[in-house]
């Protein structure tokens, strides 16, 4: 819906409004998404997440009235979590958007309102899958990892709503496990990797971590890889060896 001339459509989601997937192929600074939803019976006793994808440029969700939460940024995955919010039988999700594309301070790329020549079409509101999730209370809601190759261990933080639960990881080799460590939820945890094998295009090894929640629960299962990246005498270096990268975004021409 557009806020300035109130038009109402049946949209197709996960579609930029001005995709003709969408169904709408126009560009509206203002969106405004709503739909009915019932949550599963086996459910109960878990807690409901709300999962976008992406959503272009700044949203607000409302559950039955009430905001869930807000975000900004086109670009990026985000959730809320919308237990308390929820009642039995059918529930109402409205979510407003704003995308003023090239006429704010957003970032936009080569996105234009009046696209022509190399600008590209808008990409505006809901444009990646938005989903309902039943998880545990005390579940980890992401991780981020960085891997420390010169001392020998992957930096991990498990991002969790429950601050300071307790965390189990361990690290494996083809199913062999080959370390383990634990800590506190949203607090960096150091887990030793030894004689870490080095990923890279040649070699693309990849080592599997578990996660366990403070019940002992495996709340997730990510793979990573080993190595050092980064620039040495105007060179990009991997792992120690310069290494050529070969690409191009774009070539104009005027």
């Amino acid at each position: 819906r557009s806020s300035a001339a109130s038009d109402v459509y049946k949209r197709q989601v996960p579609y930029p409004v001005e995709s003709a997937l969408s169904g709408v192929m126009k560009h509206y600074e203002y969106l405004k998404y709503r739909r009915e939803f019932e949550i599963p019976q086996d459910w109960k006793g878990k807690d409901v997440k709300l999962n976008f994808g992406a959503v272009d440029f700044m949203c607000d969700v409302y559950i039955n009235g009430k905001l869930a939460g807000s975000h900004k940024g086109g670009y990026d995955a985000f959730s809320f979590n919308i237990t308390k919010l929820l009642k039995g039988g059918k529930n109402e999700i409205i979510v407003s958007v704003y995308d003023p594309t090239d006429n704010g301070i957003n970032p936009v790329g080569k996105q234009r309102i009046e696209p022509e020549g190399y600008w590209y079409t808008p990409c505006s509101g809901i444009w990646q899958t938005v989903w309902l999730e039943p998880v545990s209370k005390g579940s980890i809601d992401s991780l981020k990892m960085i891997p420390n190759v010169t001392n020998g261990y992957l930096s991990i933080t498990a991002n969790a709503e429950e601050i300071l639960q307790q965390v189990e990881l361990e690290a494996y080799d083809n199913g062999k496990k080959v370390a383990e460590a634990s800590g506190v939820a949203n607090k960096e945890i150091k887990l030793k990797i030894p004689n870490a094998k080095l990923w890279s295009p040649e070699s693309p090894f990849l080592y599997g971590v578990k996660l366990r929640n403070r019940k002992g629960e495996v709340t997730g299962v990510q793979r990573f890889g080993m190595r050092t990246f980064g620039v040495k005498d105007g060179n990009f270096v991997l792992n120690g060896k310069p290494v050529m990268l070969r690409g191009i975004c774009q070539g104009n021409e005027y």
